[in-house]
């Protein structure tokens, strides 16, 4: 359960293959809970909700194989982007480009 939904939360528990249930209040919140439940890694109630519909959604987030299953894939695909980042920068270092911060000070 991820109440309200920032984004940080949201990338932990991607990166850890959790299911998230949204609450969200403010900012870019609303729009992350929308693209959670389209996507398919959780599901988004009112902050309002009573505990009642609180508990059946991790009910369901628990409980329906769909939710995990998308989960998992999204957390391969988070692994595989980040392992590509650290291939690419070993790389940039073997061809004597340095680190991307080290490039950037001496373009400025």
């Amino acid at each position: 359960v991820t109440p309200p939904g920032g984004r940080g939360t949201l990338m932990r528990a991607r990166a850890h293959e959790r299911p998230v249930l949204c609450g969200p209040m403010v900012r870019d919140q609303h729009d992350n809970a929308i693209k959670v439940v389209r996507s398919g890694l959780g599901l988004k109630v009112s902050p309002k909700s009573s505990p009642a519909k609180i508990r059946r959604a991790v009910q369901r987030l628990l409980t329906e194989k769909a939710f995990r299953k998308q989960c998992v894939r999204m957390g391969k695909m988070i692994r595989r982007d980040k392992e590509q980042e650290v291939a690419l920068q070993e790389l940039e270092h073997l061809a004597g480009l340095g680190d991307p911060v080290s490039r950037a000070k001496t373009v400025v």
